[in-house]
Order: C-alpha cells, then structure tokens, then sequence
C-alpha cells in the first residue's frame, strides 16, 4: 500500500485496480497506521484507479466507520466517471464519504501561460466561498507555486506534458482541497525538495522557496512522487482561519 501520513491525516493511494487480492493488504495496512499514527482524518486518492469491485467499497465502509468513531472524516478524491458511478451505486456517498459541495477540474499543456490560467480558474470557483481577499490570493499563490514546479521541475520545460489541477469544496463551503498532478520525472528525495532554499535549478535563478510558500498560505500540505512517474500535491485551505505567521524573514533574534 502506497500511503502518506500529513500531521494527523493519512492519503491512501490506490493501485489500479482494486479486488480482493489487494484489497486485504489494503484493510490490514491501513488499520494498522491508523491505529499507531493516531489518524483521525483518510483520504482515499483514486488518481491510479480504472477498476474497483465490491472488496474496494468494503475496504472504503471499513475504514469510514472506524474514523467515524473518532470524530473523523474520509474523503475521495481525484475519482473518475467510473469510480463516482460504482460509490454511489454502492451508497458510499451517503454515508459523507466524499461530502463535497462542488467540484472542478481542468487539464493543460505544461506551458508558463496556462500558469495564470490555472490560478484565475481556482479563484474564480473558491469565490462561491465567500473568501476575503486575502484568502484568494494565498490559495492562487500556492497555485502558481505548484502549476510552476510542474512546469519547470516535472516537465524540465517540455510543453507536450499535461497538467491536472482538481479542486473541491466541501459541503460548509469554507474548505478547499485542491491538487494539483503531473506525469513528469518525479522527485527522488520529497524531504529534501520541500527544504526551504533547496532547488535543483539554480542556473535558471530559483529561489527554492516553491513548497515553503505552499505551506505558508495553505493549511496542509502533502506531496506524493514516483520517480519517472510524476508528482501530485495536495493542499487544504479553510477559510475564515487565522493567518499564518511569515515564511522567513531576514532579521536575526
């Protein structure tokens, strides 16, 4: 099981297919991190998925009910066409299992224009929100550190790649997930890249402060990669929040 633990938050990511044989290793890996990591909120991340039968819908009920007793959530994200169809057929969605108020996604070349573009579309469907300025701005600004890190790092600069920016706003309509995925190189080391000043780009003049920024202005961020693959960032913002203290500054204590 490919999982990654944020805080309190654990991201499943599933295979490709899910049935019973994985479905197992799923429950039982699962269980097990939930109960030594102390999660309290799992987020399944269908992104790989073409094919789920009954043990998959089980393995999502399973775990539901368990966080449910601790006062949890569960969430679904990145699920297509297919996999909406097998949850709600199964009545997962009724259990606020993948309780969004709205969704949105968009795909586009890896190219520097659609950088403005994808942090406008965000903007404008957060507006439903009610957002303060403020709000907006640091969501589009993490946006852009992110549609741009594809661009740069994932794609070293390719414009035939694409890009896959999702968001969704849950049902009290002051919370944002937003992810943003590409099928480039991957990282190899995710800690050492998330490091404040650390870039592998110094010859096109990047400050290394892509994933600190993100971090700044978003409320959780998480970050998956498999090298030759691709990388998928994760982000959560709710609004009406305290404001974050700054990045960095230059003065000395």
């Amino acid at each position: 099981m490919q999982y990654q633990i944020k805080e309190n938050c654990l991201t499943i990511f599933l295979p490709a297919e899910v049935d019973h044989h994985n479905a197992e290793e799923i429950k039982r890996e699962a269980d097990k991190v939930i109960e030594e990591q102390h999660i309290k909120y799992v987020i399944f991340d269908f992104g790989r998925t073409n094919f789920m039968d009954s043990s998959g819908i089980g393995v999502i009920m399973g775990r539901y009910r368990h966080i449910f007793l601790l006062g949890g959530e569960v969430w679904a994200i990145h699920t297509s066409e297919r996999m909406r169809q097998i949850l709600n057929m199964s009545g997962v969605t009724k259990n606020d299992v993948m309780e969004y108020f709205n969704e949105m996604e968009v795909v586009f070349d890896s190219r520097s224009e659609n950088e403005g573009f994808a942090r406008v579309a965000v903007a404008a469907f957060m507006t439903q929100m009610d957002p303060v300025l403020e709000e907006v701005a640091d969501v589009k600004t993490a946006v852009s550190e992110a549609v741009t890190n594809s661009i740069i790092h994932g794609y070293e600069g390719r414009t035939s790649g694409k890009i896959t920016v999702w968001c969704g706003i849950e049902k009290d309509k002051k919370t944002i997930l937003v992810t943003v995925k590409d099928h480039g190189i991957g990282i190899e080391n995710v800690e050492q890249a998330m490091e404040p000043l650390y870039t592998t780009r110094s010859d096109m003049d990047r400050s290394g402060m892509g994933f600190a920024f993100m971090e700044a202005f978003m409320d959780e961020v998480q970050v998956e990669s498999v090298p030759g693959k691709g990388t998928t960032v994760w982000m959560k913002k709710t609004t009406g929040g305290e404001k974050k203290e700054a990045v960095w500054t230059t003065q000395s204590h």
